[in-house]
C-alpha cells in the first residue's frame, strides 16, 4: 500500500480547520461560581439546571458549576439547594458565558398556618389541579406531592397561584418527576382563559426495563401531536408525512354584529319606550343581531407546505417559523372525543386542533436543524396547543428516537 505525506503547512491548516470544527460542534458553555448572598462564601453541591429541560449539573466542593454543549439562544438558570431559597438567572448565549450566581436563605414559611386561616383552601386546591394537571388521558397518573409549596387566591372567578419553593410532580405516565417554580398562574375561569410564567425541570422516574419502555413509547406519541414535534417536522420538511395538515385561517370583527354595550344601551332604550310594534320588532332584531357570531372565522388557500412557512434566520443554523396572522393545524394522527368552541371544518372534525396566531411577525420562533425550539416569538395558541396542563409537558431538550 502506498502511502502519502501531506506538505506541512497543508497539514497545518487541516488540523486547524478540525479542530475549529470540533470546537463548533461541541457547542457553548456557561460556567461561573455559587455564592452565600450574606457572607459572599461560596456553596457547594447546588444543582443548577437549564429551565425547562431535563439538562443539570452539579456544582463542586469551591461552588463552581459548568454547563457544556449548549445552542446559542435564551436560557434560563435555576439553582435547586437544601437551605437556599431557589434563584432564576436569565441567560442570552452567542459565546461562553461567565454566570456567577447569588442564594439567599430560604424563609422559612409556616404553610399550615396559611392553609388553616383560608376557609377555602380545598375548593382552590380543587379548581388548580384541575387546571393545572388537566383532563387528558394522562392526567389520573399525574399528583401533586407537596401542595403546600401553593399560595393559592379566588376572585372574581379568577384563580392565582404562586410557589415560593419547587412544586413537586410525579408523572407516571410520562416517567418524569417535574420540580415546578411558578411565578405567575391566573385562571379566568369564565373566559376560560390562562395565562402563567413559571419554570419546569424534569428529572426521569426511576422504573423497570418495562415501563421505561412504555414512558419512551409516550413521551413519542405526545411529542408527535405536540407544537415542538410540528417544529421537528418543519426542520425535516416532512409536515405532510407527520400528519399535520396546515392552512391559512381568517378571524376577524363581525362587522354586522356591534359590541355589546352598544347592543345593552339599544335595549335598555327601547325598554324605556311605550310598547308598540315598532319597538316589539326593534327588540326581536336586536335579539337575532346579538345572537350573531362575534368573529368571522374562516379556513382558505391551499396546504401549506414547510417552504411556505419557514425562512433562514439572520443567525448561522437557524430557521424561522414565519406567517401572518393565523394558521390552522390539524393533526390528523390523533382524535378527540369531546366537543370544543373551535371553529371546525369538516377535515378538522374529530381531530386535534390548534389555531396559532402571530402577533409579532418581527419576532419569530427560531429552531435548530433538529427542530428544537431556540426563541419564543410572539405566538398565540388556541385549541390542543394552548392547554397547559402539565400533563403533557415534554423537556424542551427532548427528540424522538426517530
Amino acid at each position: 500500500m502506498k502511502r502519502y505525506k501531506l506538505p506541512f503547512k497543508l497539514g497545518f491548516y487541516l488540523i486547524i480547520i478540525f479542530l475549529a470544527l470540533n470546537a463548533s460542534a461541541q457547542g457553548l458553555k456557561i460556567s461561573g461560581r455559587i455564592i452565600d448572598s450574606a457572607n459572599h462564601e461560596a456553596v457547594p453541591n447546588v444543582t443548577v439546571y437549564i429551565g425547562n429541560s431535563s439538562i443539570s449539573t452539579a456544582a463542586n466542593k469551591d461552588g463552581r458549576y459548568t454547563l457544556n454543549n449548549l445552542m446559542p439562544g435564551s436560557y434560563t438558570l435555576v439553582t435547586s439547594c437544601i437551605g437556599y431559597a431557589p434563584e432564576q438567572v436569565q441567560v442570552s448565549l452567542t459565546k461562553d458565558e461567565v454566570v456567577n450566581i447569588n442564594l439567599n436563605i430560604q424563609a422559612t414559611e409556616l404553610a399550615e398556618v396559611n392553609i388553616k386561616s383560608n376557609n377555602y383552601w380545598g375548593r382552590n386546591l380543587g379548581l388548580f389541579t384541575t387546571y393545572f394537571i388537566g383532563n387528558s388521558e394522562y392526567s389520573s397518573l399525574c399528583k401533586i406531592i407537596n401542595e403546600k409549596a401553593l399560595r393559592l387566591n379566588f376572585e372574581n372567578r379568577i384563580l392565582s397561584a404562586s410557589t415560593t419553593d419547587f412544586l413537586i410532580i410525579e408523572n407516571k405516565a410520562l416517567g418524569y418527576r417535574i420540580k415546578f417554580l411558578i411565578n405567575n398562574y391566573t385562571v379566568d375561569i369564565a373566559k376560560r382563559v390562562f395565562h402563567y410564567n413559571g419554570i419546569a425541570i424534569f428529572e426521569d422516574l426511576q422504573g423497570s426495563e418495562k415501563q421505561k419502555k412504555n414512558w419512551a413509547k409516550l413521551r413519542q406519541n405526545v411529542f408527535k401531536a405536540s407544537f415542538n414535534g410540528f417544529l421537528h417536522s418543519l426542520a425535516r420538511s416532512k409536515v405532510t408525512q407527520d400528519g399535520f395538515i396546515v392552512r391559512r385561517f381568517l378571524r376577524y370583527d363581525n362587522p354586522d354584529r356591534p359590541a355589546d354595550s352598544v347592543l345593552q344601551k339599544s335595549i335598555e332604550r327601547l325598554m324605556t319606550m311605550k310598547p308598540s310594534k315598532a319597538v316589539t320588532d326593534s327588540l326581536a332584531n336586536l335579539s337575532y343581531t346579538r345572537a350573531l357570531p362575534k368573529k368571522i372565522e374562516q379556513v382558505i388557500g391551499k396546504v401549506l407546505t414547510a417552504a411556505d412557512l419557514t425562512k433562514p434566520s439572520k443567525e448561522a443554523g437557524l430557521t424561522d417559523l414565519v406567517f401572518e396572522d393565523y394558521i390552522y393545524v390539524i393533526y390528523k394522527k390523533k382524535r378527540i372525543n369531546f366537543r370544543d368552541n373551535l371553529y371546525r371544518t369538516r377535515e378538522a372534525s374529530d381531530n386535534q386542533l390548534s389555531i396559532i396566531e402571530n402577533k409579532n411577525i418581527a419576532d419569530p420562533v427560531q429552531f435548530n436543524a433538529d427542530g428544537l425550539k431556540i426563541t419564543k416569538g410572539a405566538l398565540f395558541f388556541d385549541g390542543a396547543w394552548g392547554d397547559p396542563s402539565v400533563s403533557y409537558m415534554l423537556p424542551n431538550n427532548y427528540l424522538p428516537d426517530n
